[in-house]
């Protein structure tokens, strides 16, 4: 469960006598993949890490204020007669932020069914032979009442529960680790965090809608249109009453944000950006920490492709984004095939007086009007005209990835 890396400064290089820490000890060579998709095991220096296979995270030991030999943890066993456990607490760490190693499942999915029903299953095969007195049909309803949310409207319960008891001989005798193989607890855990978020946007109104569009601005739209269709008022009212659309917007951003920050699109999200397909918003919404000392799990929408802002000046806004002072691009006519006569034209519209324009060659010529027009689409000045002969920044996915990770 806890990791200390440590990594080679030489190929050659051997170590000896490491410190006695809590956990294993894993040496990584000098080229080997960090541990964790955020972050690096610097050469020479250790990283304690949480691995289990949910996910990975850093650790850092803290000093308690007790002794470590007072230190105790006391467990209590709901599921075997309240049974209590005492166990010593060797280290007090803080976790940092997690980072998933798998997808959390969408609700009312394919997988989420068959989770679902592992569940019903394991729990026939171990509570079955204690209940046989009791009688199939009744034992079947209350296995029911008991999974009745865990499968709302996806299959006939008492149906699948009856089935498994048919094919289930009460005298088989199986152990916990033939019910871990046939349920893992991992599923277990990842379809728990389904199902509370889905309560949560469930109790906040949201029922229909489980995953953003990729596209944030056709998102906005397909939730003030819901948001529309949705608002009913009491028969008794003659005139309903009227809502801006701007408070509609309001009511979509929210909605948005809730089902961004849903585990299943953040998990998502985060195994996107671990395969360097997308890139995450380092300033969203998702930041469980500070500015600064955690990372959004949403999709960077800053990309051109993927992002149609709401605004009326959304194309002014993605040039002016892009304009840099490296870079090269044309634009219906590279600048650089222009005549020395059409270039102290564009010179001349640019307020540069014609002594100045006597005394500049071709490529002195070309410079001064990328240097003019970056000003002119910064201060959103004739953006349709300037913006082709302005520097903009022009890179692919993966130079926009290696700048992030950096």
């Amino acid at each position: 469960l806890v990791t200390t890396y440590y990594r080679k400064k030489e190929i050659d290089q051997e170590f000896k006598d490491l410190p006695d820490t809590l956990g294993r000890n894993q040496i990584l060579n000098v080229k080997d993949d960090p541990p964790l998709e955020m972050g690096d095991v610097k050469p020479g220096k250790p990283v304690q890490c949480m691995v289990n296979k949910l996910f990975n995270a850093p650790i850092y030991p803290q000093q308690p204020f007790e002794k470590k030999e007072t230190l105790f943890l006391l467990i209590k066993r709901a599921h075997k007669d309240n049974e209590w456990i005492i166990r010593k607490l060797p280290g007090v760490f803080v976790v940092g932020q997690t980072q998933p190693k798998s997808e959390v499942t969408v609700p009312f999915t394919k997988k989420a069914q068959e989770i679902a029903k592992k569940r019903v299953r394991v729990y026939v095969r171990r509570n079955w032979a204690d209940n046989s007195h009791i009688g199939e049909s009744y034992f079947a309803n209350s296995v029911s009442q008991l999974f009745q949310t865990c499968l709302e409207e996806m299959v006939r319960l008492d149906n699948e529960v009856r089935k498994e008891l048919k094919n289930y001989d009460p005298q088989e005798k199986m152990n916990e680790a033939v019910f871990e193989e046939m349920c893992p607890p991992e599923e277990v855990c990842r379809y728990e965090s389904m199902a509370a978020a889905y309560q949560r946007l469930k109790d906040a109104g949201v029922y229909d809608i489980i995953a953003p569009s990729m596209r944030r601005s056709s998102t906005i739209e397909s939730f003030v249109k819901i948001m529309k269709r949705l608002n009913t008022y009491p028969a008794s009212l003659e005139q309903p009453p009227i809502v801006a659309d701007s408070e509609f917007k309001a009511i979509a951003n929210f909605v948005r944000e809730e089902l961004e920050l849903a585990p299943w699109n953040m998990t998502t999200s985060f195994r996107f950006y671990a395969h360097e397909r997308k890139i995450l918003d380092k300033d969203g919404v998702g930041n469980p920490l500070k500015p600064g000392q955690g990372v959004s799990y949403t999709i960077d929408f800053s990309d051109g492709k993927e992002n149609e802002q709401d605004d009326e000046d959304s194309e002014g806004n993605k040039l002016i984004r892009r304009v840099t002072e490296g870079g090269v691009t044309g634009g219906e006519k590279d600048l650089r095939s222009l005549s020395m006569i059409e270039m102290a034209a564009l010179l001349e519209e640019l307020a540069v007086s014609d002594a100045v324009v006597a005394t500049l060659k071709r490529w002195q010529r070309v410079d001064k009007i990328r240097e003019l027009a970056v000003q002119k689409v910064r201060n959103r000045q004739d953006l349709a005209k300037w913006a082709k002969w302005a520097r903009l920044e022009v890179k692919s996915f993966g130079e926009r990835l290696k700048d992030h990770r950096e």
